[in-house]
């Protein structure tokens, strides 16, 4: 059962949370002495009903989180550790209570004295609810409770899984383990896991010794902000700058789309404005979108930019020589390739330049605040930010091909030290890794179309795969 108890020594029983019996709601004083006259509202999570629950998938600040669905709750609940790791847009919603609530958990008391907006989107459609930050460590997923459900016209279907709501339905997840929590940071590129440490040690090359493998968890623990984050647009680095001299602002035609690509295209737009990667627009210029079809099945939206591109300044800051690359890896026993999230999305577009980046939908003009894909100085300005990022110790400790950093060294603790100092310095950058296509401690790996073993350098299996399948010529032609 829920209970809950008023100031008055009054005491109402409510409906049991649909979820679990999980939730007590109290006002027992914080300490000795202390006497609370205002209704407080009291939430206790049990972790081992936590896998009874029904968790629904929604994107915040360009991460797909599971929250959990609780009929039976009267608040909606954000940890308080979550929400440091969200973006500062969101940080920036919190407001404080005039009358904090008290929490009461399974470890004891802890107060509630601020509100949290949150802004998503269910099935395209842009939605604000208010969260009570939670200052706890006991609970790992945000909760919608009751006011977030009434809000949503939310009814829960657990015949079918499903939770349907005023703007369609959303599968529901048992497990939240199971839950693929993502970074939608982009419209423009596949969906990112968020991982466990325990997930991570699947990335470590198992030939390593214990220790050796400790040594690598214990700094990607002490750096956890480089992985975590999920925030976009926030590198200090630099600011992308699109020079198009004394052109005039250029307005592409409008295309037509299929009713399905309309309905495509609002979804993805919404999920780029709840990560912060877009926003509304005025802009005399005017880029349009073309939908490419995926082998899944589904549609990736595109900007084409070639008519920006025409007019803009060529950037010829160099890109990495790939056999210097190479060269530099002759003799190494162990490296770390660590690739960075989102892509071209941590970089910034500089104020002034924001309008030419924008695009028309079938239903509004929007602009990028981040660097999107498909500019003609996009590679040269990430490659200038990631060698400038790491200049001091390039070609001598890591190197670096526009979004892929190989850190390396002349000893295990060499390396160790290598790799501290390249998570230092892209967490005092805001600069964020992409965890599922990071590799730690390997002694065989490909890059840059070649395979490296032992330390010595071998064409890549893909290499020699593309050599076998060619055909012989038949005359002195070809």
């Amino acid at each position: 059962m829920v209970w809950r108890t008023r100031a008055t020594g009054t005491t109402e029983t409510t409906k049991p949370c649909s979820a679990t019996n999980r939730y007590v709601f109290s006002d027992e004083p914080l300490g000795a002495g202390r006497v609370e006259t205002a209704e407080s509202l009291l939430v206790g999570a049990q972790e081992v009903n936590r896998r009874n629950c029904r968790h629904v998938q929604l994107p915040v600040a360009g991460r797909l989180l599971p929250f959990m669905v609780d009929t039976g709750a009267e608040i909606n609940i954000l940890p308080e550790p979550l929400l440091k790791n969200l973006d500062v847009q969101t940080q920036s919603s919190v407001t404080g209570l005039e009358n904090p609530l008290q929490v009461k958990g399974v470890g004891g008391y802890s107060k509630c004295d601020s509100q949290v907006r949150i802004t998503t989107s269910v099935n395209g459609q842009v939605v604000e609810l208010d969260f009570y930050a939670l200052p706890t460590p006991m609970m790992k997923e945000p909760m919608l409770g009751l006011p977030a459900l009434q809000q949503l016209g939310a009814a829960v279907d657990l015949a079918s899984e499903r939770l349907a709501t005023h703007h369609g339905d959303l599968p529901l997840v048992q497990d939240p383990d199971l839950v693929e929590c993502g970074s939608r940071v982009s419209a423009l590129q596949e969906a990112e896991e968020s991982f466990t440490l325990s997930q991570i040690e699947e990335r470590i090359n198992p030939s390593l010794s214990v220790s050796q493998r400790q040594d690598i968890l214990k700094l990607l623990t002490a750096y956890d902000s480089t992985w975590t984050a999920t925030r976009v647009g926030r590198c200090k680095v630099l600011e992308h700058r699109l020079d198009t001299g004394d052109s005039k602002p250029i307005k592409q035609g409008t295309r037509r789309y299929s009713p399905e690509q309309k309905q495509e295209i609002q979804r993805q737009v919404q999920d780029l404005l709840a990560a912060g990667a877009i926003e509304e627009s005025d802009s005399p210029w005017g880029s349009q979108i073309v939908m490419v079809p995926k082998q899944t099945g589904e549609w990736r939206m595109c900007v084409d930019y070639r008519a920006l591109n025409d007019v803009t300044a060529p950037d010829t800051f160099p890109l990495s020589i790939i056999e210097d690359l190479h060269d530099q890896l002759g003799g190494v026993e162990h490296v770390i390739t660590l690739d960075l999230k989102a892509g071209f999305h941590q970089i910034k577009i500089k104020e002034e330049d924001k309008p030419k980046t924008a695009f028309a939908t079938p239903t509004g003009l929007y602009q990028f605040r981040v660097m999107p894909f498909g500019l003609i100085n996009a590679p040269a300005t990430f490659q200038r930010m990631t060698t400038k990022l790491l200049e001091d110790r390039l070609e001598s400790r890591c190197l670096v091909y526009i979004d892929d950093i190989v850190i390396y060294g002349s000893s295990w603790p060499s390396l160790m030290s290598n790799f501290e100092w390249v998570l230092q310095r892209l967490r005092d950058h805001e600069v964020f890794l992409n965890i599922r296509k990071s590799h730690f401690g390997l002694s065989e790996f490909e890059y840059l179309g070649v395979a490296i073993r032992d330390g010595k350098i071998y064409p890549s299996k893909k290499s020699i795969a593309t050599i076998q399948g060619l055909s012989p010529p038949e005359d002195v032609n070809g």
